[in-house]
């Protein structure tokens, strides 16, 4: 089974190149998210994950991606995501719905991966937030090649020439590369005449012998497993149900504040009414004695005078 490079191997690599490798990825597989009984509003899904690829295509050709932008469209996949994740954990779903669950996951953490090396670009520590895009895109392949295997063998012609390419170097950007198929690292599907690409020989210890091996360099440790990445994908969809669980007790609370805000007020008002009402009796005791006496006291001069 072909090795695909791990976070380690993708130092090799400046973040657009990294970035274009996994929007490839996710191109490939986009098209596996169709509506079904369990997906109902996949059309609506592939629209948003074709807006997360197309933002990352352009993002590794040099483009700008503001950071409101970037970060609306990646509350659009979390939000795919997490619905899909709802729907995988309450009702037995089929094959080609696992394929379209994977699909999504590739789309938000290619979304992720780019957020990351953006703001790698300002950060104080730029190589750790660097190395957080790399597993981001390694999370990304993994989930296309868990969608569908072909893309394995695809994804490494991809990686061979990007690490043949002199594009930047690690945690920069590096140079703008076009991700797409009228691109250096030509058709998404491989070659017109074979409709795959053509495979390629095994690697040689001497593949990149004539290239500089920075000596940091990690001995590439051996690519994670089908199993391992299901249990990768697994424990985000749990965090992104805990998540949608945690804003949902946050809403009702806030709600539930709402509400007894709502009672402190109207009690309020009703203080403001009463005392209104106290005043005005007040005032009218006050006023009814008074009028008493002076009846009085011209009671008693009358009959003074009478007398």
């Amino acid at each position: 089974m072909t090795r695909l490079p791990t976070g380690d191997d993708l130092k090799r690599l400046p973040l657009n190149a990294a970035i274009a490798y996994a929007a490839r990825c996710a191109r490939r597989v986009e098209d596996l998210i169709q509506p079904s009984a369990s997906f109902p509003k996949a059309d609506e899904w592939r629209s948003v994950v074709a807006d997360t690829i197309d933002a990352a295509v352009n993002v590794a050709a040099g483009g700008e991606l503001a950071a409101d932008a970037l970060a609306e469209l990646e509350e659009r996949v979390v939000q795919v995501v997490v619905v899909a994740s709802e729907v995988g954990s309450t009702r037995e779903v089929t094959q080609t719905d696992r394929q379209a669950a994977f699909a999504v996951n590739a789309a938000y953490a290619l979304v992720h991966a780019v957020s990351l090396a953006v703001a790698a670009q300002t950060a104080a520590s730029k190589t750790n937030a660097a190395n957080k895009a790399l597993l981001s895109v390694v999370t990304a392949v993994d989930a296309a090649v868990a969608a569908n295997p072909k893309v394995r063998h695809l994804a490494d012609h991809d990686w061979k020439k990007l690490s043949r390419m002199r594009l930047g170097a690690f945690p920069s950007l590096g140079k703008p590369i076009n991700a797409g198929p009228d691109g250096p690292l030509g058709p998404l599907h491989g070659t017109q005449t074979t409709g795959s690409s053509a495979p390629t020989p095994p690697p040689r210890p001497t593949a990149h012998q004539d290239e500089p091996v920075p000596e940091n360099q990690v001995v590439p440790e051996p690519g994670p497993t089908i199993e391992a990445q299901g249990r990768t994908l697994q424990e985000e969809r749990k965090q992104l149900a805990k998540d949608r669980a945690r804003l949902a007790n946050e809403w009702a609370r806030l709600k539930k504040c709402r509400a007894q805000l709502n009672e402190k007020q109207r009690q309020f008002r009703q203080m403001v009414a009463e005392f209104k009402q106290t005043v005005r009796t007040a005032s009218d005791i006050r006023k009814t004695p008074s009028e008493g006496r002076q009846t009085a006291e011209e009671a008693e001069i009358q009959s003074s005078l009478d007398g």
